[in-house]
């Protein structure tokens, strides 16, 4: 489905630091309900000489939507941006740095999912399905930085591109991280908080790869109407660390998958038949949930190791209506 209306970037201006890569739309860009005006597209600038020491930022961010163009993407050199980033408001140099990588679908395109309502992906094109990222975002009053990588512009293929490369979720963030230095500050993937991976539909074959091979440490996984395939890739992670199930545990791993009847339901149950007696012993017995009731997904839902969540509505709504509980069940509420 496709990635969500942020903002766009076009090259470094002097006034805003040269860091090498097209970047970072900063300030307070459209709000991801507006029609975005007409993009113009232009190509990723070469790098250019390493900036200079920046000053740490002072007090927490302000909200900030931002285009970036990056050559982590998972397809680098496209016209369009390699990702887009949502920093919402109150981060603090001081704390920890939690991160939210949204893997998009087919037919579709990070701008179109991060917005609230259709959006198009490029000049003249159809109006695309919206997920209401960046909204859930902020509902959920968690300060969590959002990326929603762009994979295929408007196609019908799960190819990860780079991110399915060793490492390639590490670079991809690594480059984020130096391109919001000016709002962020110093900041690196080693010194990340949480990270959590969550993919519609088609975004579970780039989230997958990145949770074998991505080269960063992940603690929570969510699947919105997307683990069509992979229990057993999704099995073994969770099993890797077996004391990190226990609830008590000071960075919990945990997996969600929200579905609807049918469709992705069968692969969900799957990981519950196939790893329950491995996720009891290592988690307790409450380690796998099942609720097969159509409703809402609800907070102290997400927070167990295993939840498996049946939900009403259609495909779209399985992400956008469930977001903000598995964001509220997944990191603690800021103080």
């Amino acid at each position: 489905m496709a990635p969500s209306a942020l903002l766009r970037t076009q090259g470094w201006t002097r006034a805003v630091v040269a860091l090498g890569f097209v970047g970072l739309t900063a300030g307070r860009s459209l709000p991801p309900t507006a029609e975005p005006s007409a993009p113009r597209w232009t190509p990723a600038a070469r790098r250019a000489p390493p900036p200079g020491p920046l000053a740490a930022p002072r007090g927490p961010t302000e909200a900030l939507t931002a285009r970036l163009s990056l050559r982590a993407a998972p397809f680098p050199g496209t016209p369009w941006p390699g990702a887009l980033v949502y920093v919402p408001a109150g981060l603090r140099p001081e704390e920890p740095l939690d991160v939210l990588v949204f893997f998009h679908g087919w037919h579709g395109c990070a701008e179109a999912v991060a917005s609230d309502r259709p959006v198009a992906c490029r000049p003249g094109g159809h109006r695309r399905g919206a997920l209401g990222l960046i909204s859930g975002v902020r509902r959920s009053h968690r300060r969590v930085l959002l990326v929603v990588p762009q994979f295929g512009m408007e196609n019908t293929s799960s190819a990860p591109g780079a991110l399915g490369e060793d490492g390639g979720l590490r670079r991809l963030l690594a480059e984020v991280l130096l391109a919001l230095r000016p709002t962020l500050g110093e900041r690196s993937v080693e010194g990340l908080g949480r990270v959590l991976l969550a993919s519609h539909s088609a975004g579970y074959v780039p989230l997958q790869a990145c949770l074998s091979r991505g080269g960063v440490p992940v603690d929570q996984v969510a699947f919105f109407d997307s683990l069509y395939l992979g229990d057993e890739v999704v099995g073994r992670w969770l099993l890797s660390e077996p004391s990190r199930l226990d609830p008590r545990s000071a960075l919990p791993r945990r997996v969600l998958s929200v579905f609807r009847e049918g469709g992705t339901e069968g692969t969900s149950l799957s990981l519950a038949r196939k790893f329950r007696g491995a996720l009891t012993r290592a988690g307790g017995p409450r380690a796998v949930y099942v609720r097969r009731a159509a409703n809402r997904l609800e907070p102290w839902e997400a927070s167990r190791p295993v939840a498996l969540v049946r939900v009403p509505g259609d495909h779209q709504d399985a992400a956008r209506d469930n977001l903000q509980a598995f964001l509220e069940g997944s990191l603690p509420a800021p103080r």
